[in-house]
């Protein structure tokens, strides 16, 4: 910017600030927007012409206020007071309606602390189950060695058992054949199967004998 509108601008602010310290708002407020359009960065004079108008809108206000006021009629203030209580009972009808939810808000939060409670005691019954299910777990599997245990035991026993009892046939069997053999054998030591023999022996000899005579 050139030497020139920097002192243009710094007489415009100058100027600005006498207006503003005799009252005279907007016309310090046009000597400040003045000086913007050049400098809009300007912090000082971004905040000297936000300061001028909040004020104008507060005297703007206070303004009105008054003449409401100077202007008003007993027809205008009573419609005032009609407004009033109107404003007053929609104002309570919201307060009740507030308490209510008030009242909501309240029993809703001990429905929350009551399921956050149930579900610590479900979550902890939960934490309890699965040791016991744990402990149940272990136990089966103790259970399961055992009767493999057991069953390994069982078969070694059926097998000895097994055996025991070929064993027994066995004996058992040769012992009918002795007694087979018992009961066939004479009186004296001869059996049956040899005399047997010998009568066949002595009649192959007759015969022998007879064909040679002949």
């Amino acid at each position: 910017m050139a030497t020139k509108d920097l002192d243009t601008m710094k007489q415009l602010v100058k100027s600005g600030n006498n207006l503003l310290s005799k009252g005279r708002l907007s016309e310090a407020l046009t000597k400040f927007q003045t000086a913007q359009k050049d400098y809009p960065n300007n912090a000082l004079i971004n905040s000297s012409i936000t300061k001028i108008k909040t004020q104008l809108r507060v005297k703007n206000n206070s303004k009105r206020t008054f003449q409401r006021y100077t202007e008003a009629t007993p027809a205008t203030i009573s419609k005032l007071e009609r407004d009033l209580k109107n404003v007053q009972d929609d104002l309570e009808k919201e307060e009740k309606k507030l308490k209510f939810c008030r009242i909501n808000v309240k029993n809703k939060i001990k429905e929350i602390e009551s399921l956050d409670q149930e579900y610590a005691q479900v979550y902890g019954e939960k934490d309890t189950l699965e040791k016991e299910l744990k402990t149940v777990t272990k136990e089966l599997e103790m259970v399961n060695k055992e009767l493999e245990t057991v069953n390994k035991e069982l078969n070694k026993d059926q097998n000895n058992m097994s055996n025991t009892m070929n064993r027994f046939k066995k004996i058992l069997q040769r012992g009918r054949n002795l007694t087979l053999r018992k009961g066939n054998t004479k009186v004296g030591g001869k059996s049956k199967k040899s005399k047997t023999g010998r009568k066949s022996r002595k009649k192959s000899k007759k015969r022998s004998k007879r064909k040679r005579r002949r």
